[in-house]
C-alpha cells in the first residue's frame, strides 16, 4: 500500500508543478478567422459546421449530433 501511496503523491506534485508552468507561460492569442464573430454566450447554440474523420473518408455534421443525449464515462478507483 506505501508504494501506491507515494506514487500518487509523486503524480500529484507533478501535475502541481505542470500546472504552475502552464499557468506562468505567456498565452498566445488565436488568430481570428475571417467569418468569426463573437464568442457563443451559454446555453447558445453551436454554429454549423462539418468534421471529416482521420482518414480522410467520411465526414460528421453537427446537425446529425443535435438530438443524442451526450454520454460521459468516468473511470477512477474510490478505495
Amino acid at each position: 500500500m506505501k508504494p501506491l501511496f507515494a506514487l500518487s503523491c509523486l503524480l500529484l506534485a507533478c501535475g502541481i508543478c505542470l500546472a504552475q508552468a502552464d499557468a506562468q507561460r505567456p498565452k498566445r492569442e488565436r488568430p481570428k478567422n475571417r467569418n468569426q464573430q463573437e464568442a457563443l454566450k451559454v446555453a447558445e447554440l453551436a454554429p454549423k459546421f462539418v468534421l471529416k474523420s482521420l482518414d480522410g473518408e467520411s465526414e460528421t455534421d453537427l446537425a446529425v449530433l443535435r438530438e443524442t443525449k451526450p454520454v460521459v464515462l468516468i473511470f477512477g478507483s474510490y478505495t
